[in-house]
């Protein structure tokens, strides 16, 4: 039985779905940021899958987590096939190295700027604005920014860790997984509440708004860094794409997986065979 190498977390109804799909045809080791001492000196390993949260920097610390991504580069080294490259995660943790890595490609992503330097007036962005956590969580509500002296006014610590985007006030935002080249699309409706803005999903599949040019565009760039398994958000506002959020690592909802839990086995399987072969 061929083994697999798994850097993750295993607590969330997706990670463990996904760890029992996998382990039905492969030997399955665990790296988890929990274990209090990681060592790599297992043998014999024939795939790595980095199913790392970038909110595992929160709640593990900087270091931990970035001495896995470290373990992920050695297996790298070896030449082993990993899905999802430790320079994937990396890009993952900052939002602004996202926006200019898709707008290098030609990939609309929406505009992301530092709050230090709209303090100092040194980029203007357009009012409203919406704040994000940098880097991202598993927010499903953001603070929202009206002008400049509500930016001046966040506390030290959010300046420190967030980052501005403009806000697109319109009604549905959809979330796309891809997992090799199989996706799927659910939409969310965006709700306004005062200074907050919410994504509330609307549990349905729906045809993904994407043309099939744009996806294989989006595949073959994400490739370049080794990264197969994401998820984009993003807005269709006169017929053009705005893509708002990067995602390395989803955790699939529940509704997700029960609408599309034999495809996306397939998907997860038809990949990892596709890389260990």
């Amino acid at each position: 039985m061929k083994t697999i190498i798994y850097f993750g977390e295993t607590n969330d109804f997706s990670d463990k779905q996904l760890l029992s799909w996998v382990g039905e045809k492969y030997k399955v080791i665990t790296i988890t940021p929990k274990k209090k001492k990681i060592s790599l000196v297992y043998r014999n390993i024939n795939l790595g899958i980095n199913r790392l949260y970038t909110s595992a920097i929160n709640r593990y610390g900087e270091e931990k987590i970035l001495g896995i991504v470290e373990k992920i580069r050695k297996l790298e080294k070896q030449r082993i096939p990993i899905i999802n490259s430790s320079d994937g995660y990396l890009l993952d943790l900052n939002r602004k190295r996202q926006f200019d890595f898709f707008s290098s490609q030609e990939i609309p992503f929406a505009p992301v700027l530092e709050i230090k330097n709209v303090i100092l007036k040194k980029k203007k962005i357009p009012f409203p604005c919406i704040v994000k956590i940098n880097p991202s969580g598993r927010n499903r509500e953001l603070l929202i920014a009206r002008n400049q002296k509500e930016i001046s006014d966040l506390p030290a610590f959010i300046k420190q860790v967030s980052i501005l985007q403009p806000l697109i006030n319109y009604p549905i935002c959809y979330r796309t997984e891809f997992v090799g080249e199989w996706q799927a699309t659910f939409s969310q409706q965006i709700k306004i509440r005062e200074n907050k803005l919410y994504f509330c999903p609307v549990q349905k599949i729906v045809p993904t708004p994407l043309s099939e040019r744009l996806i294989k565009k989006i595949l073959n760039t994400l490739a370049k860094v080794g990264i197969q398994v994401f998820s984009i958000e993003y807005f269709i506002v006169k017929r053009k794409l705005i893509i708002v959020d990067f995602n390395l690592t989803s955790n699939y909802q529940r509704f997700f997986i029960t609408q599309t839990k034999n495809q996306l086995k397939k998907a997860w399987l038809n990949l990892i065979k596709g890389k260990i072969q």
